[in-house]
């Protein structure tokens, strides 16, 4: 996504993009450290990640995936469950802190979006425009990649927040739990090349793009109510 906005010169959408990225990463990740101080673990904080500096968030690996093909992660809030004060109630929480925040942060931005599509600027006005033009491009952006965030770490496998959502809501060492924990990275990795194929020729199909517009549909139902979607 990243490369080919930059290759297409597009410089004002690559710029609005890498904003929003950076932006819907981080808030996902600070609501799983918030969570988990809420829940009774100060892990999080004790590892500086408290905090909106991108660089203590920062996946290289993440950020490539973001860059090529639209969807990433950032690097794991580091939490120790053995701290909450309810350990199922606390797992869960902070398995679905993250997610929750992105698909809020997509319900807001969808009627700004609709909004700022009925602006103009005068023609001759370019700052208006180019600013009117990253404005738009940072909010499109934004939902997108919420939905696209709140789709991909609700897949049931580790280490994903799927998986750990499995794991507040399922017994200790059941097999599903066990092979996870054993080839969970290997299954992400496996996946990952799955939906990349799918996404080239012939099939053309962007699994996770697909599933994010399911997740948009009742947004834009509800805000449609009022003509905002």
């Amino acid at each position: 996504m990243l490369i080919s906005l930059l290759t297409s010169g597009n410089f004002v959408a690559a710029i609005a993009f890498m904003l929003a990225a950076v932006m819907s990463i981080v808030l996902h990740e600070l609501a799983h450290g918030y969570a988990a101080i809420r829940s009774g673990d100060i892990t999080p904080k004790m590892y500086g990640r408290m905090t909106l500096n991108p660089v203590k968030h920062f996946d290289i690996f993440g950020f490539l995936m973001f860059a090529l093909v639209g969807f990433g992660w950032a690097r794991p809030v580091p939490v120790n469950p053995n701290n909450f004060k309810d350990f199922r109630k606390g797992l869960l929480f902070v398995s679905t802190a993250g997610v929750l925040t992105n698909l809020a942060i997509a319900f807001i931005v969808t009627p700004l979006i609709t909004l700022l599509g009925g602006v103009t600027v005068p023609v001759d006005n370019r700052l208006a425009f180019h600013a009117l033009t990253f404005i738009y491009s940072f909010l499109h952006y934004t939902r997108m990649i919420c939905l696209v965030l709140f789709v991909f770490n609700l897949i049931p496998i580790a280490p994903l927040d799927g998986f750990r959502i499995v794991e507040a809501v399922t017994k200790p060492y059941n097999a599903y739990r066990r092979f996870m924990y054993a080839y969970g990275q290997y299954m992400l990795i496996a996946f990952l090349v799955l939906i990349y194929l799918l996404a080239r020729p012939p099939v053309n199909i962007n699994v996770i793009g697909v599933l994010s517009n399911l997740v948009a549909t009742p947004l834009n139902w509800f805000w449609g109510l009022f003509g905002l979607a």
